[in-house]
């Protein structure tokens, strides 16, 4: 305790006013392990189940109960609040099986995630739902994540980040402040923009990409988990977005069960491998102390801004 003060002390001496700081915030898809989508089923499918998948058993949780503990302990080591989406059924296995870490991720913003990570557009499970179902699965998600933690979510983040206008209409009426599901192609920190037409009035909050010349690259760290890209590209990533920013709010985002599994070779990764990975995002939290910027959760963002 009294180095990791020391430490934010020396990192709060060293920043000059004159340095300039990005606001972050560091995002969380809180889900099954691996969810995938299978055609034809509404809602995902663990990974490592689909090859056998036959309708019935359709998640496991082992992944992400790893990820996630390693994920509350480099926040609390971090001294840094996050934005958890969740998904409401994994908060149903965590409270039945893993009770002991259910109660820390109050110390962070809840959002959700949806009830069963369903594909809410049906784009690629080629299952449609309509927005009568759609307010149906979300209005129960909520009430879910509102029964368990005593917390009203605020915030959404749709399942494989696929939303439509009737979700975005549901997301309405049932008094959410903002989505976070839309990807935007920039090169600075994406303002949030309110969308108000007729029955729709909610923040987008973007989840940036940064055109590339070889492509595109997101903060997710999805590439970093599966040995795609190294830290230092990250580094560089936000570099760039650093140079180019004028206020706006640049999400680093992750799945805690990605910790502990690698979807390229569909297996649970081994304690030392796990180990690397949480290595890893440990020194992409160490940048964004060092570099003096300002993290936030979304909600506290938006409280600080005029929309």
């Amino acid at each position: 305790m009294f180095l990791k003060l020391m430490y934010m002390l020396f990192s709060l001496f060293k920043c000059s006013k004159e340095e300039i700081r990005i606001n972050i915030a560091i995002t969380i898809d809180l889900d099954r392990d691996c969810p995938m989508p299978v055609q034809g089923v509404k809602h995902a499918v663990s990974d490592i189940l689909i090859p056998d998948f036959n309708g019935e058993t359709d998640a496991v949780f082992d992944c992400t109960v790893q990820g996630l503990k390693r994920t509350l302990e480099l926040l609390k080591d971090f001294g840094i609040k996050a934005t958890f989406f969740i998904e409401a059924r994994t908060l149903l296995f965590l409270r039945e099986h893993n009770g002991e870490l259910v109660k820390p991720l109050l110390k962070n913003e809840i959002g959700c995630h949806g009830m069963n990570h369903e594909d809410l557009t049906g784009e690629i499970t080629g299952v449609r739902i309509d927005y009568n179902q759609q307010f149906k699965i979300v209005e129960e998600a909520t009430q879910t994540i509102k029964s368990i933690l005593k917390v009203e979510p605020k915030g959404f983040r749709a399942p494989y980040l696929k939303a439509n206008t009737s979700t975005i209409k549901a997301l309405t009426k049932l008094g959410y402040l903002y989505d976070s599901s839309n990807m935007l192609k920039t090169i600075e920190p994406p303002f949030p923009y309110r969308i108000n037409d007729g029955q729709i009035n909610i923040i987008e909050v973007p989840i940036p990409v940064y055109p590339r010349n070889s492509g595109k690259m997101t903060l997710y760290t999805w590439a970093l988990f599966e040995k795609q890209r190294n830290v230092d590209e990250y580094k560089k990533i936000i570099n760039a977005y650093k140079k180019n920013d004028k206020g706006g709010l640049l999400q680093i985002s992750f799945h805690p069960w990605h910790l502990a599994y690698l979807i390229k070779e569909k297996r649970v990764l081994k304690e030392e491998e796990i180990e690397e990975n949480v290595n890893d995002l440990k020194k992409v939290f160490t940048q964004l102390n060092e570099n003096c910027n300002k993290i936030f959760t979304i909600s506290e963002y938006l409280n600080e801004i005029e929309i």
